[in-house]
């Protein structure tokens, strides 16, 4: 198959042209390599595709016929970069976007790919087509995680994208103005990015959840910077913006899965103190001791000498709340006398101390997971992975394992794209967003 960009080239009747843009067999839209291929367009029955004055192949024009139809149809093209990792190089993606048609671009970008961050929050404000998107401590292309790589998502109908600033301050636009977003009644799907570092970022997701009139199912995760979390991180018309949240809607179905693995070690207990995502005491006794001695009450090893930073890395928190899942919270350290999680801890819930090897998280994606989107097949366009970041790294090299046969299952898909992501969100049954931690979210669009 032929990039789109490519073929919307071809219906012109131009009899030779050159078009920047890549080829590969698996159909996705990447435009990032830079190769020059010559369409020769004559008068008999075929065209022909060249490179660097090498012919590549000849097309019957009833089979490009049939790949045209196929791109007046398309919702989305991706273009992928992990080695030019310019502002440059982002502008002439999202050129080759515009003049193909599109009607908004977003952004995926890990954090590694370029130093000049403030040059693309530069860029992006001389831009007249919708931009949206945020920067994560790695991005997913099909089946591979890359820490230093950028992803262009374009949309080739209209959109709608809100971004809600000043999200820490429970007296901003987020929070004082309900249920006026206007929308069309066939646009359910959502895509969701918050800047991680928000303060009270619970709040900012129960506050979007009320504000609608209309349902939506939504997908996404948190971004930011891994290691000195501070800079800004969403991606706006108004450049890279920080302490924000931000959604994007679409006129699509949606469907969406939770999966972690993990399983409890001890519990319950109860959150007999806790403040925001603060975890003070357990059952009453500081958290410190508690956390330290349930765990060594159901594992054989002696665990007293251990670091309380390796136990947090190893023994996440789940949270139970009636009628749901186990919502997993990961712990990042001990300070001040509490636990700090990527979450808040609600005072009085239901706690669980959880476990899970590599390997057995591993098995239980493939048995529920994986298992489940085969048997629920859709025709999807695109298919998204946010995969935690703290995940990743309990689950060490596992975690590329876990990626490709997600990434198997999921396929036939026009992409597979995702990212590594500071907290993962996701409507529940009931329709409630929901931050998770520690697990996987797989969201797939179609019509």
């Amino acid at each position: 198959m032929f990039y789109t960009n490519l073929l919307s080239e071809v219906i012109t009747g131009n009899p030779n042209f050159s078009y920047y843009a890549s080829y590969s067999n698996s159909g996705f839209l990447d435009l990032s390599r830079g190769i020059q291929l010559t369409i020769n367009h004559n008068q008999s029955q075929s065209i022909t595709i060249n490179h660097n004055q090498s012919q590549l192949i000849t097309i019957n024009h009833n089979i490009i016929k049939k790949v045209i139809h196929f791109m007046y149809n398309k919702k989305f093209s991706v273009s992928f970069d992990n080695q030019i990792r310019t502002t440059e190089h982002i502008s002439f993606l999202i050129n080759n976007a515009k003049e193909s048609g599109a009607k908004g671009v977003t952004l995926v970008i890990s954090a590694g790919y370029m130093p000049e961050m403030n040059t693309l929050s530069d860029y992006l404000k001389t831009l007249d087509i919708s931009v949206s998107g945020a920067i994560f401590p790695e991005i997913i292309y099909d089946d591979s995680y890359y820490s230093d790589a950028a992803l262009v998502i374009a949309t080739y109908y209209p959109i709608q994208v809100r971004t809600f600033l000043d999200i820490s301050n429970k007296k901003s636009e987020l929070y004082t103005e309900s249920n006026s977003d206007i929308n069309p009644p066939d646009i359910e799907a959502c895509l969701i990015f918050v800047d991680a570092k928000a303060k009270c970022l619970e709040d900012a997701l129960d506050a979007l959840y009320y504000r609608n009139e209309f349902d939506y199912k939504y997908a996404g995760g948190g971004a930011g910077y891994l290691k000195d979390n501070k800079e800004p991180c969403i991606f706006t018309n108004d450049g890279i913006v920080e302490d924000a949240l931000q959604t994007i809607s679409l006129p699509l179905n949606q469907d969406n899965q939770l999966c972690h693995g993990w399983t409890p070690l001890s519990g319950p207990h109860i959150a007999t103190q806790a403040s925001g995502n603060r975890l003070i005491a357990l059952d009453y006794l500081p958290i410190k001791e508690q956390y330290r001695k349930f765990i060594q009450d159901k594992v054989s090893e002696d665990i007293s000498d251990k670091p309380i930073e390796e136990l947090l890395s190893q023994y996440p928190i789940g949270i139970k709340h009636y009628g749901e899942e186990v919502i997993v919270r990961d712990p990042y350290r001990y300070h001040d006398d509490a636990i700090e999680f990527m979450g808040d801890i609600p005072e009085f819930s239901n706690i669980y101390i959880l476990s899970g090897e590599p390997e057995s998280l591993l098995d239980y994606v493939d048995q529920n997971l994986n298992k489940s989107i085969i048997e629920t097949k859709t025709n999807s366009n695109l298919s998204l992975i946010f995969s935690c970041v703290g995940r990743r790294s309990h689950m060490g090299s596992v975690s590329d394992i876990e990626l490709s046969r997600v990434s198997k299952a999921l396929k036939p898909t026009q992409a597979i794209i995702g990212t590594a992501s500071l907290g993962e969100l996701v409507t529940n049954e009931a329709g409630l967003l929901r931050l998770h931690n520690m697990s996987l979210v797989v969201t797939r669009f179609y019509k």
